[in-house]
């Protein structure tokens, strides 16, 4: 349906509305649920295996050394990253519909996990992965928080990243165009200071994680 209505986006064009079939004076707006886009991220980068943002590469290769490395311990229950299985590097078409598949990868434990083994052969260069990982766990965060205490305030830490993550109304889609700023933008807001007790408290869980 979103094909035939035109909906879609390209390097530097975005269509997420188009005029109603029944009224031309109303818009007729698109929206994804937020856990199909991101597993259509992760499958995009098991398909291409790199992505690009800026000057950074998003490698899947990394994914599957660390999952190659952790699973060596596995006999001695010695694990950084137990939960990582071939299901999450090898999806079959239907692990690909799996929610948990993706949070799972997509998560602050991979973080932690690459930046435990950056010793290890493969895994030296893994910044913009770490990178990438970190803008996509904390805008699914926003995007899916189901605690009151967490929600979008104004001038909040989560209602930068929202704004961050937001995409324009149909038309050019500068942020597209320049994903370092996103990078260094988020960066910047997840160091400035918790805005209430309860960023306080998750940002110490994330440090424990």
């Amino acid at each position: 349906m979103w094909r035939e209505f035109g909906v879609g986006s390209t390097e530097d064009q975005l269509v997420n509305e188009v005029i109603h079939p029944c009224n031309d004076k109303r818009m007729l707006g698109f929206v994804s649920d937020v856990p199909h886009l991101f597993k259509c991220m992760r499958n995009r980068l098991l398909k291409s295996q790199i992505f690009k943002m800026g000057d950074s590469q998003v490698l899947f290769s990394h994914f599957k050394e660390l999952h190659r490395i952790d699973s060596c311990l596995d006999a001695v229950g010695m694990r950084v990253h137990p939960k990582l299985s071939d299901a999450h590097i090898y999806p079959n078409n239907f692990q690909k519909m799996k929610v948990s598949l993706m949070t799972d990868l997509f998560s602050v434990k991979t973080i932690g996990a690459l930046k435990f083994y950056s010793c290890k052969e493969g895994l030296e260069e893994t910044s913009g992965t770490r990178d990438f990982l970190e803008t996509i766990v904390n805008i699914y965060k926003v995007l899916l928080n189901k605690n009151p205490l967490d929600g979008l305030k104004p001038e909040s830490q989560q209602q930068q990243v929202y704004d961050l993550a937001r995409p324009p109304r149909t038309g050019n889609c500068p942020v597209g165009n320049d994903r370092l700023e996103v990078l260094t933008t988020l960066e910047a807001i997840l160091k400035s200071k918790p805005s209430n007790a309860a960023d306080e408290i998750d940002s110490t869980l994330e440090e424990w994680l």
